[in-house]
């Protein structure tokens, strides 16, 4: 579900950057200050990103914000991928899932800047417009960076500090890869390809898949209701991920927190539902 980091003045080193790429491979960008000036980037290709970065952060005293994409909704293009582009003096990124947006075309955060273009340029000194927008994203993650160098995060409670730089999430420090075999595979590849990589097992190999699946479930059943195998498939799919993979748990508590429920069947449904057949109860002007 992708990872937004606000590095404030320290330089992050190449192993945090792929790793957070790794983990979340399908695109990243950059914001940064240049002369009173809010700069972006954006890009499909790794060492161009941690070339930028590299090159833009020893010399810019200024936050820069990174952000490293898992599409939940919406084109594999640039335009979906963050950050956005508010207003000449905004940008923000966005990590979660926002409930009611998003189509095949359009991702979430693409629709909700929408409607942050259609607010006062300086919203976000508001608060109780701030109050509003962390609400209506529920658990999602917003880190704005505004042309002055100020930065905001919405659900700032959510990620955690290490030093200067905020995290999202832990997913710029474990792996979240599966192994089949001897082949390891992206386990979100199978979201554009739509086939899972068949691969022959060790018995030992088997058994520990089956061990973990194992260790999963019974963790589901202690801290969510209506738990099937069924339900936690369901939502592995979703999710893009295996109910026998390290991460799973991570990503089904991720997901909770957006959706604000730990009901698997609630969470399956909201997961697997057509975005068009969630209504937004804002009436702002959509794609």
């Amino acid at each position: 579900m992708c990872i937004a980091i606000l590095n404030k003045r320290s330089q992050l080193n190449a192993a945090t950057i792929n790793t957070a790429w790794n983990n979340n491979p399908e695109g990243a960008g950059l914001i940064w200050i240049e002369r009173g000036q809010v700069k972006t980037f954006k890009t499909y290709d790794r060492a161009e990103l941690l070339k930028t970065y590299q090159t833009i952060r020893p010399k810019n005293k200024q936050p820069i914000v990174l952000h490293f994409r898992i599409a939940t909704s919406g084109a594999r293009t640039l335009d979906n991928l963050h950050p956005f582009q508010v207003n000449n003096n905004l940008s923000f990124v966005h990590n979660g899932v926002i409930a009611g947006l998003g189509n095949e075309t359009h991702s979430d955060t693409a629709q909700f800047n929408h409607m942050l273009q259609k607010l006062p340029a300086n919203f976000l000194a508001c608060e109780t417009t701030r109050e509003l927008i962390a609400s209506y994203v529920s658990g999602s993650k917003l880190v704005f960076l505004e042309s002055t160098g100020r930065y905001t995060i919405i659900n700032e409670q959510a990620g955690t500090w290490n030093g200067d730089t905020w995290y999202s999430n832990d997913s710029h420090q474990q792996s979240r890869y599966s192994y089949h075999g001897t082949t390891r595979i992206d386990k979100y590849a199978s979201k554009y390809t739509k086939s899972k990589a068949k691969t022959i097992l060790s018995p030992s190999e088997y058994n520990h898949r089956h061990e973990m699946e194992a260790e999963n479930m019974s963790y589901l059943r202690n801290y969510f209701t209506g738990v099937t195998y069924r339900t936690a498939e369901n939502i592995a799919e979703a999710l893009a991920c295996d109910t026998h993979d390290v991460s799973f748990l991570w990503e089904v508590e991720e997901a909770a927190r957006t959706y604000n429920t730990y009901d698997l069947e609630e969470l399956e449904r909201l997961l697997t539902s057509p975005p068009s057949s969630k209504a937004s109860p804002y009436t702002f002007e959509l794609w």
